[in-house]
């Protein structure tokens, strides 16, 4: 299995040849973290907010079904064509998601480590969804049947992920609470800093998540390195 370094690497390059991840990540993505962070709308208008992320990451998961290719190189698919692919995948990724949440909790109340096993192996339930076009229950078993044996491994790739796209975003926007928590703008200049990393996060992370998934197919012959 590759490293997380190389993964963030082939991640970052397929990313740069494809012009759509740019507007896809700013305004399904960055656009509606900047609004949530900033704590301008109401708490209900947070799930409408969630639901724009969730298309934004099934945008690039559109994007990114290019990485199952032996050649995934550039594509000229616009900001509409993805969008309007991604849209019909979002019910059943909600559905999904919904029901991997209730049988995590249903493991998880017989025994803790079940549970949090039961998540880990079913987390690439949403590249499953957009890739093969598998839905629901028979998702989240396909998600199982790629991870099985390797579920520690997944576990410790998603932290180190996790940690090292992530944590910067969150470490910033302390730095910049705590230094400009007195100066009037400082608000939306957070916002606005911390929605751009998590934004640059979530994209790499998604492309790394799905060069992951092609390494775990049996009949994978993709490469993190292809070019």
């Amino acid at each position: 299995m590759p490293s997380v370094f190389a993964l963030i690497g082939g991640a970052w390059r397929f990313s740069a040849k494809q012009p759509a991840v740019f507007p896809v990540a700013f305004w399904l993505i960055f656009s509606p973290l900047a609004i949530a962070f900033s704590n301008v709308l109401p708490r209900l208008c947070i799930l409408a907010l969630a639901l724009m992320i969730l298309w934004g990451e099934v945008a690039l998961l559109v994007i990114g079904k290019r990485l199952l290719q032996t050649k995934a190189g550039r594509s000229r698919t616009s900001l509409r064509t993805t969008v309007l692919q991604a849209r019909r995948y979002i019910i059943p990724a909600v559905l999904t998601g919904l029901l991997r949440i209730g049988l995590s909790l249903l493991w998880a109340l017989l025994l803790i480590v079940p549970g949090i096993l039961y998540a880990i192996r079913t987390s690439f339930f949403l590249i499953v969804i957009v890739t093969e076009g598998i839905e629901y229950r028979a998702a989240l078993k396909r998600s199982q049947h790629i991870v099985r044996g390797r579920t520690l491994q997944i576990l410790l790739t998603f932290l180190i992920l996790g940690i090292t796209l992530f944590a910067p975003a969150m470490i910033v926007r302390a730095f910049l609470t705590s230094t400009f928590h007195d100066v009037a703008w400082s608000m939306i200049v957070i916002a606005t800093v911390t929605a751009l990393l998590s934004t640059v996060g979530m994209v790499l992370f998604t492309f790394a998540m799905i060069l992951l998934y092609c390494e775990l197919l049996p009949s994978n012959k993709v490469r993190v390195h292809t070019k």
